[in-house]
């Protein structure tokens, strides 16, 4: 696939502009890339990947709370676990290096951050390309931040986010662009941007209801493929692009991901090998005798892994809240030190009622019906107005965005009533048949240990397809043979 000519990409990106049904409130305009040449690029040559060469193969099946009949990545009924795993499959423009902490290339291989001019420059990897096969191109960046900045396309969580730090964008051809960021914004906040596939939106007419059941295109290495009330599948994209880039190859080893949704069936189901693997934050769970004996029984191997993810956490309460309240509630959160509480929506002390957020970023502890679903700045606004007494911020610090996401939105709210940091929540629990292959070296954070999609902690486990065919003929361990003893991971 060809791009055009940068005289021509002008027209036609102009055309294209024009003729979107987008009406976002970041505005695109166009010059002349004649002295990018003079930008002192950045691409992260001296960064080391962290992914080790694995066996490639088989499909990874695991549990999710919901199945959602949508594939939308935004717009109503989002977020929810399907609207995840589109956004992770969507990958953003830069990443933050697991062990560094630096920016380092993913849709952009070249980047440059002009901070007294407040404007960041990119340019798209040559080889990026949606999963149908259609280059990534700056055009696609501009459709992305007119789409969701249009308020008739019910993303007023995206459009809060990207007009606080986005107030333009400036397309110099196919592959360069650059992003100018809002007063005070600084140029981190512009760089986990996932664009959207405007070929793919312009080709349906209506929103969303068009987009529900058509899976995108997308730049990760999954492409959506069969979405029904018990489960969603992904197919490896065949020669994917990243494979070939130094931070993206030797990851995403399964050929298939299969999301099964939780029922009453999910234990028989995982007993039968029909599941890979289930986690748990809850100890109790991992404890339980069924969870015992599956580990003594069959060639089923548990593994607690300390930190994974790590959670940060923290209340945000109204001004009307006592001190004494305050202290009350934050001991019986505290006391709990268990995320997924199933058995209400809210946590409630002394007449004081925790509220829990639900965004893209903002995580909430369960997937709960009963949980209310706002952005955390329209939960700060009720608090406010007393409408809530207080709001629990719970960002899973898998990334440097999150942590520093979840940091950024703390401090904007300590005149609108007090803050009170929680202690992390950050153990996991995992029960996997022994035909999972976890990497031998693991990173510095092992958060997302199993995580198919993330762009750095997925895919970093395979499937011995030889040992799982042979466990299936015979699951049950020898007689006897001694069950392994629980396992710490990473190994330190």
């Amino acid at each position: 696939m060809l791009r055009a000519e940068p005289a021509l990409w002008l027209l036609i990106g102009l055309f294209f502009t024009l003729s979107a049904a987008a009406e976002g409130s970041i505005s695109v305009s166009y010059q002349s890339g004649s002295l990018l040449h003079a930008i002192p690029w950045e691409s992260a040559d001296t960064e080391q990947p962290w992914a080790a060469k694995a066996r490639n193969g088989g499909s990874f099946s695991t549990l999710v709370h919901h199945i959602t009949p949508s594939w939308r990545r935004f717009g109503p009924a989002t977020p929810n676990d399907i609207s995840e795993s589109i956004e992770a499959l969507s990958l953003p423009l830069l990443a933050r290096h697991p062990v560094t902490d630096h920016l380092i290339p993913i849709l952009a291989d070249q980047w440059y951050s002009d901070e007294q001019a407040g404007i960041t420059y990119f340019h798209i990897d040559d080889d990026a390309l949606w999963s149908d096969g259609i280059p990534v191109t700056s055009n696609d960046i501009a459709y992305t931040l007119q789409f969701l900045t249009d308020e008739k396309n019910g993303t007023p969580y995206q459009r809060q986010q990207l007009t606080q730090h986005i107030s333009a964008i400036i397309i110099y051809d196919p592959e360069y662009f650059a992003l100018v960021h809002t007063a005070g914004s600084p140029p981190e906040t512009v760089t986990g941007l996932r664009p959207l596939p405007a070929h793919f939106y312009r080709s349906l007419l209506r929103w969303p209801a068009d987009f529900d059941r058509t899976p995108p295109p997308v730049t990760g290495a999954y492409q959506p493929e069969e979405l029904e009330f018990q489960y969603a599948s992904f197919k490896r994209v065949k020669d994917w692009w990243g494979d070939k880039q130094r931070f993206l190859k030797y990851r995403f080893h399964p050929t298939e991901i299969r999301l099964f949704r939780s029922s009453e069936d999910s234990f028989k189901a995982f007993a039968n090998g029909e599941l890979d693997a289930l986690s748990t934050t809850d100890p109790a769970t991992a404890e339980a005798s069924w969870a015992r004996l599956l580990t003594q029984k069959y060639k089923i191997r548990r593994i607690d892994c300390p930190g994974c993810p790590d959670r940060h956490q923290g209340i945000v309460f109204s001004p009307s809240v006592s001190p004494d309240e305050q202290q009350a509630l934050i001991r019986t959160v505290t006391s709990l030190l268990v995320p997924d509480h199933t058995d209400a929506p809210e946590i409630t002390s002394g007449g004081i009622t925790l509220y829990y957020p639900a965004t893209q970023r903002y995580n909430m502890l369960n997937s709960h019906p009963g949980f209310v679903a706002e952005p955390p700045s329209s939960l700060i606004r009720r608090l406010q107005d007393n409408r809530y007494q207080a709001v629990l911020i719970s960002a899973e610090a898998d990334t440097a965005e999150a942590d520093s996401a979840l940091r950024r939105t703390l401090s904007t709210v300590p005149d609108h009533g007090a803050v009170a940091a929680l202690p992390h929540i950050s153990y996991y629990h995992y029960l996997l048949w022994e035909w999972i292959m976890l990497p031998e070296t693991p990173l510095l954070s092992p958060a997302g240990l199993l995580a198919p999609f993330d762009v750095i902690y997925g895919g970093l486990f395979s499937i011995n397809r030889k040992e799982r065919a042979a466990m299936m003929d015979k699951p049950e361990r020898r007689e006897g043979e001694s069950p392994p003893a629980i396992k710490i991971y990473p190994k330190k």
